[in-house]
């Protein structure tokens, strides 16, 4: 049906990112709620981890270019065990943090809890979501007018080549491979960073 090297994409209205969202935002930022004096750098990286889904998660404190977290092994392992507030991160402190594999970033934003080495990422959709309105119902599910009666196979199909479109893969242009990332040194001087 389709020549080799065409494929089939159906003409279709997406719905316009949510800015409340922290992943499809114009500038994702999100909270992260946690007892400074007891949440180590080894806990933040599960943190990212599992509260943002990162893979490769690096963070560095936003104004400093400082690198608090990275990915490179054995860059910033030697402060794992070290709490947030032994190197210098405080409350309302904002961290910049970029997962190089998925290519995302997001600003963390730190608040200070009283919890015991917890924490808790903080959105501004951690209320309920407000029901759709009809207009909305209408163009995410439908195309906006009532079911006809009758079968649908007795009804004529309309055969419409505005709904598709082709777009041609061109296999022929060489990938590119990311520059490499140049190590940094750290220090173990204590430095209030915010």
């Amino acid at each position: 049906m389709f020549p080799p090297g065409f494929t089939r994409h159906d003409a279709m209205s997406l719905t316009p990112p949510n800015p409340k969202c922290y992943v499809c935002a114009p500038k994702p930022e999100v909270g992260l709620a946690c007892n400074l004096k007891q949440l180590t750098l080894k806990d933040l990286t599960t943190a990212f981890k599992e509260g943002l889904n990162m893979q490769a998660p690096d963070a560095t404190v936003e104004g400093k270019g400082l690198v608090v977290l990275s990915s490179e092994p054995g860059e910033t392992d030697h402060n794992n065990d070290k709490t947030l507030e032994e190197i210098g991160l405080n409350d309302g402190c904002a961290l910049l943090v970029d997962d190089f594999l998925q290519n995302y970033e997001v600003r963390v934003r730190l608040q200070q809890e009283d919890e015991e080495k917890s924490w808790r990422l903080v959105t501004d959709t951690d209320s309920p979501m407000p029901a759709p309105k009809e207009e909305e119902k209408a163009a995410n599910g439908s195309n906006g007018s009532d079911p006809k009666p009758g079968p649908s196979t007795s009804r004529a199909r309309e055969d419409s080549d505005s709904d598709m479109e082709i777009i041609e893969e061109d296999d022929d242009e060489p990938t590119v491979k990311p520059p490499k990332r140049r190590r940094t040194e750290m220090t173990d001087e204590i430095v209030n960073l915010c």
